[in-house]
């Protein structure tokens, strides 16, 4: 079956598009399920929860994965060009193609920067509270500082913070006091502001960025 170059483009950004999706839905869903279960200090407890966590423990996975699924996508894309098109009949489409690779590599490095944040965060607050005399004193002030910055609600921070305070010993513990009391302020004050009917346990989440 022929099809003229500009049907063949409509076709080639939809299954861009639906293939972005599907990724993008698979990231949002994890990140949504294992950052309620970080919130409220439990294992992950679904599968797109396990996959994430699994995928944030290593920024090298994370590098792998990101970059394997894009390639993956713009191979699929260019092989059904070919297929449809031929060489020549591709050649015309492909500013089409250098849009998505330019599209596909921001949106790398955006997981990449991101991820790479979190890992400096969490590395960095696992230092420090290794090297403080008193554990608790130097997390709550840590805290504190990203809360009077405005970071603390930013996704990197957030996350770094949280999977600190997962850590079995004196560090983590000590991060998780400090979290646990903070996560208590904030429902208190938001079941004072909106009575207790709105808020409900599970749902209630931190307000990440």
């Amino acid at each position: 079956m022929q099809l003229d170059n500009n049907t063949t483009a409509v076709i080639v950004i939809a299954v861009a598009f639906v293939s972005q999706m599907a990724w993008s839905f698979l990231l949002r869903r994890g990140q949504r399920d294992y950052v309620l279960d970080l919130y409220h200090f439990r294992s992950p407890t679904t599968v797109f929860s396990r996959y994430y966590s699994w995928r944030a423990a290593s920024l090298l996975r994370t590098v792998c994965e990101t970059t394997l699924v894009n390639v993956f996508s713009l191979g699929a894309i260019i092989y059904f060009g070919l297929l449809v098109l031929g060489f020549y009949g591709l050649r015309e489409l492909s500013w089409l193609i250098f849009i998505m690779i330019g599209f596909s590599a921001i949106t790398v490095i955006q997981i990449i920067v991101n991820s790479k944040r979190m890992h400096r965060i969490q590395h960095q607050t696992v230092r420090k509270l290794t090297e403080a005399v008193d554990k608790i004193a130097e997390a709550k002030t840590m805290v504190d500082e990203y809360i009077q910055e405005g970071t603390f609600t930013k996704i990197p921070v957030w996350l770094a913070l949280f999977r600190v305070a997962q850590i079995r010993n004196s560090v983590g513990w000590a991060m998780r006091d400090v979290l646990l009391e903070k996560r208590d302020i904030t429902e208190r004050e938001e079941k004072s502001n909106n009575g207790p009917s709105d808020v409900s346990n599970e749902s209630s989440g931190p307000g990440i960025e």
